[in-house]
């Protein structure tokens, strides 16, 4: 769908910008020259750099992270320490077989593998249960290979995007789309939700009575009322 397609390179354009800061920092750091130890102390530009990187890194709502060729973690942002439920100091330095069961690691090492293999951005979707709110959605996981100045392969950068609301609406719509293609015999068992967006429907039911001052509420073609889709919507798992 082109939703789901501008989602992707929304996803990718955020993962090259965070690999060309990296390799900036990393340019920046390599040019620095020997310092005089009569001279005056330099502005610690390559430091200012490496701020505003970690700055940037943690301020994405996305889940970051970086690994070397072993998946030994290099750095992960705010959002990444939220899923293992650990700082980035307890997470750098171990592999995800320190902080899930064997078979989940084994699918990540696996993907990590494929990026590198194929050198270039590879997505999948992955579902992800947070460690500290136990939080489960889906997530929708661009892994790239990260290379250096001189093009040396030296390790994985990961963006992972949460898409469970999407996928629900895709899922809703894909429903009413059937729903609404059926033949007329076969129309009994349809629902009146799976052909209206009851979401839609109740926030502009919510805007009139907001403003005319009376009681919100919807009536279905039964004449009973509708529950509002804020109170029978799924929760998140």
């Amino acid at each position: 769908m082109p939703e789901k397609q501008c989602a992707n390179e929304s996803l990718e354009d955020e993962l090259k910008a965070a690999k060309a800061r990296l390799l900036e920092l990393e340019a920046a750091l390599a040019d620095t020259p020997p310092q005089d130890p009569s001279s005056p102390a330099p502005p610690d530009t390559a430091g200012k750099r490496g701020d505003y990187l970690r700055c940037l890194l943690r301020s994405i709502p996305d889940l970051v992270w970086l690994k070397d060729l072993d998946g030994v973690y290099l750095m992960c942002n705010s959002s990444f320490e939220s899923f293992y439920g650990a700082r980035e100091s307890e997470i750098v330095g171990k592999t995800d077989y320190d902080f899930v069961d064997h078979d989940l690691a084994d699918f990540f090492r696996q993907n990590d593998r494929k990026a590198m293999e194929s050198d270039a951005p590879r997505t999948n979707e992955e579902w992800l249960t947070f460690s500290d709110t136990g939080y489960r959605g889906l997530f929708e996981t661009v892994k790239s290979p990260m290379r250096d100045t001189q093009g040396n392969l030296i390790g994985i950068l990961g963006i992972a995007r949460d898409i469970t609301d999407r996928k629900r609406a895709e899922e809703a719509l894909e429903q009413r789309m059937v729903s609404l293609t059926l033949p007329l015999d076969n129309a009994e068992g349809i629902t009146f939700e799976e052909l209206f967006n009851m979401a839609d429907i109740q926030r502009l039911q919510d805007e009139f009575a907001e403003a005319m001052g009376v009681a919100s509420l919807i009536t279905r073609p039964d004449g009973n009322p509708s529950p509002s889709p804020a109170a029978s919507a799924p929760s998140a798992i």
